[in-house]
This record gives structure tokens, C-alpha cells and sequence, in this order.
């Protein structure tokens, strides 16, 4: 549950018609631990207050109510009607104005302190929306809880109509991470707090917006193009690949054609042999094995057909010894019969009808 956190600095007193500038917070440990603020907090604090988070307007400014010693049913000791970061942002500084009463109080030194407070985080009891770290105005104290706080020198003291020093690029920062409902939220509720800062927020952050617009564009452009190149590529790496393909089984065409016309002449193949013989189908050409046997008979051997030859025999076995090396050696008929030949001389004698009477 979200507590209001307080704590006290001493300040000192504008003179005349100006705003009196008060540290109020610091960076730090505080209560042995119990509270820790940060940079990033203040940071928010600073950013819900140009936004008017708190719903507080003095003069269509955003404003946040100093009351005494923390008690909100108090009558007014002034208003906060501005807030700075100092400090690379570890300390947020607010510009007051206060009553004449109070101010009699404090010159009086019956009051010399001024106490923060704040929500972390803050939720709009009526839309539920969440704000971070909401700075919810301060109090008039005469106990503090900050020490070492730098007091305030006459020549610190900004008039109400100098440029306000808020660090814009912490500002920035925040803005960043806002949404655009909050982006118009913040410049328009800075009125004319910071109307020049705020200008140049809002400029800075419309040339950005630009800026990613365009990178965007030209990043889509250059993956579209990238994404072309690929494509065309693709397309002539693909035809480049069927044309050489194409080329490959022409060439190994021609040389099996080429191979099988000379044991074709050699008589060692028959033309039922050849399709299989090109296409590398050894289970048909097998199966056209007999066709493809020597038929030596009709190149001159004589003799009964009825009868079974020496020679039938020795061509029988040349068929059998070529049909196993195309089985283990998954070469052609033709191929596995010229080894069959090779190694096996006097049986291909005998088959050929040539061996000794």
C-alpha cells in the first residue's frame, strides 16, 4: 500500500515578487534504510508534475498545495508552482510561493523547514491510472529528517518570469517512455511553466520521430530489395542447376550409347539388352540376360540343338559367372561378361566354339 513519505530541508526566503527556490529531495538512504530515493524517482516526480498528474491547476499551471506540518485540513502556506533537477538529477528543487503569513513565520524563525510529499507509486482514485513516483506537495516543519542539505542563497532565487532550468534531457528520458497520450499530457500541462523547454521537447521529439520514420523506411526498402536479389538469384542458380544436369545426362547418354554399340558389335549384348543397359536397370537386364547370352551356335558351331555341349556348358557358366558379378559388383551385363571373358580365357574358347578337337 502507497504511504506518504516526508522529509525536511531548511530553505531561506525570496524577497519581492519572485518564487523562492527550495531543495526539497535529495538521493539517498533514509530512516535506517527504510527509504530509498533515487534518481529515476525524481525524475518521474519532476515529469508528473509538468503533466499535472495530481489534477492541480493555479493559472492553468500545474500546482501542488505546502500546507503546515503535514496536516491537509491546514489553511495554505503556499503553493509549489515549479520543480527543477540539479545535480546530473540527484537532487529535485521546487519553486515557491509562499503566503505573507508564512512568510512572517519563517523570517520570524518560527518555521525554517519544509518537508516532501509523495507517493511511490501513485494511483488516480478516479481512473485507476498508475503514475509512478507522484510528488503530492510539502509541508512546513520544524522537525527534519534530511541533513546536510545546502541552504539556499539570495543569488539562487529565479524570477517568475526566467526561462525554467529543468534539465530537458532528463525530461526527455522520461519522455521516451511515455505514450503519446502522455507525451500531450506533460506539454500541455506545463503551460507556461517551461513553455520554451518544453517547445523544444516537443521539436526534438518530432525530429526523432522523423528520423525513425525515415530509418524504418529505408531498412523495409532495403530487405525488399535484398529479398528481390535473393529471389533472382535463386532463379539462376535453379536454371543453372537444370542446365548442367541436362548436359550431365546427355554426356552419360552418349557414353553408355557409345559403350553398348561396342559389345553390341562384339556380340556381347543383344539390342533386347539395351534399354535396360542405358537406363542402369540391372533387374531387366537380367531378365533379357538370355537374350544377351553368346549365341555362338549360329556364329558357327555346329552340332545337334537337342544336345547339350561342352560348349552350351561353357557359355551356360560364362552367364552364370557374369549374372553373380553384376549382382556383387552392380556393374552391367555387358561390363560384368568382358570381365567374365578376361579372366576365365579357355572357357571363352570353349564358347566360342574354338577349343582343341
Amino acid at each position: 500500500m502507497s504511504k506518504i513519505l516526508k522529509f525536511n530541508v531548511p530553505f531561506d526566503l525570496a524577497e519581492g515578487d519572485v518564487l523562492t527556490p527550495v531543495q526539497l529531495l535529495r538521493v539517498g538512504t533514509f530512516r535506517s534504510g527504510e527509504v530509498k530515493i533515487t534518481s529515476e524517482m525524481l525524475r518521474e516526480m519532476a515529469a508528473n508534475f509538468i503533466k499535472g498528474a495530481r489534477k492541480i491547476f493555479m493559472e492553468g499551471s500545474p500546482a501542488l498545495p505546502i500546507n503546515y506540518f503535514h496536516v491537509k485540513e491546514s489553511k495554505s502556506a503556499g503553493w509549489i508552482k515549479g520543480i527543477e533537477l540539479r545535480n546530473q538529477d540527484k537532487e529535485l528543487w521546487i519553486k515557491t510561493e509562499f503566503t505573507p503569513a508564512a512568510k512572517k513565520e519563517i523570517q520570524d524563525k518560527e518555521i525554517k523547514f519544509i518537508s516532501a510529499e509523495f507517493f511511490s507509486p501513485y494511483i488516480d482514485a478516479e481512473t485507476g491510472e498508475k503514475f509512478g513516483t507522484v510528488l503530492t506537495g510539502a509541508g512546513l516543519t520544524n522537525i527534519p529528517e534530511i541533513k546536510g542539505m545546502r541552504e539556499i542563497t539570495l543569488e539562487e532565487i529565479i524570477n517568475t518570469n526566467e526561462e525554467n532550468t529543468m534539465d530537458i534531457q532528463a525530461i526527455m528520458t522520461y519522455l521516451k517512455e511515455c505514450s503519446p497520450e502522455d507525451k500531450a499530457k506533460i506539454i500541455e500541462g506545463a503551460g507556461g511553466v517551461l513553455p520554451k523547454d518544453m517547445d523544444l521537447v516537443k521539436n526534438n521529439l518530432s525530429e526523432k520521430e522523423k528520423e525513425v520514420a525515415k530509418l524504418t523506411t529505408e531498412l523495409a526498402d532495403a530487405n525488399k530489395a535484398k529479398e528481390t536479389n535473393l529471389t533472382e538469384t535463386d532463379k539462376e542458380v535453379k536454371t543453372l542447376k537444370e542446365s548442367v544436369k541436362s548436359l550431365t545426362e546427355a554426356k552419360e547418354l552418349a557414353e553408355k550409347t557409345a559403350t553398348f554399340e561396342k559389345l553390341l558389335s562384339e556380340g556381347k549384348v543383344s539390342e533386347a539388352q539395351r534399354a535396360a543397359y542405358l537406363k542402369n536397370d540391372v533387374t531387366e537386364l537380367l531378365k533379357n540376360a538370355t537374350a544377351g547370352k553368346f549365341n555362338l551356335n549360329e556364329q558357327g558351331g555346329g552340332g545337334n540343338s537337342n544336345e547339350i555341349t561342352d560348349q552350351d556348358k561353357a557359355i551356360d557358366k560364362l552367364n552364370e559367372l557374369a549374372e553373380k558379378k553384376v549382382s556383387d559388383k552392380k556393374v552391367s551385363f555387358g561390363i560384368a561378361m568382358t570381365e567374365v571373358c578376361n579372366e576365365n580365357p579357355d572357357l571363352a574358347k570353349v564358347a566360342k566354339g574354338s577349343q582343341a578337337a
